[in-house]
């Protein structure tokens, strides 16, 4: 993976942002200490290059987003607080599955107590789809 990684840093700027969220997704999931470092690496690059794209992303990648950054325990991530504004924003577009995923990463965050947006994010989540 390391060496993957390191191909696919340099070539950010190519990538459209569902693949950008795919590939995070994904990589959330890749716990082997062989390519933790080259994760972090990964997940800190990715918001000087797609934090002011974030209007491109579909609901569906930024609920990737969401909880791939959940996952891989960047909750106090100010990129990640951007992607929730913007889902927030977006909430009325979101499906089903989307929804579902985009909860998971709050809900994850909240378990860990890290910061109120996700508190916040929850409460603005319930009061949208309440029946």
């Amino acid at each position: 993976f390391p060496p993957i990684l390191e191909v696919a840093s340099t070539r950010l700027d190519a990538y459209k942002p569902q693949e950008i969220s795919a590939i995070l997704w994904a990589l959330a999931r890749q716990t082997s200490p062989s390519i933790l470092p080259s994760r972090r690496d990964f997940f800190l690059m990715v918001p000087d290059r797609f934090a002011h794209r974030l209007g491109d992303f579909t609901t569906q990648a930024l609920a990737c987003l969401v909880e791939a950054y959940a996952i891989a325990e960047f909750d106090r991530s100010p990129f990640l607080e951007a992607v929730v504004s913007e889902s927030l924003r977006r909430l009325q577009n979101f499906q089903p599955p989307s929804l579902c995923t985009l909860l998971r990463g709050l809900v994850l965050t909240l378990s860990r107590g890290t910061s109120q947006w996700n508190r916040d994010a929850l409460h603005a989540v319930a009061q949208q789809h309440r029946p």
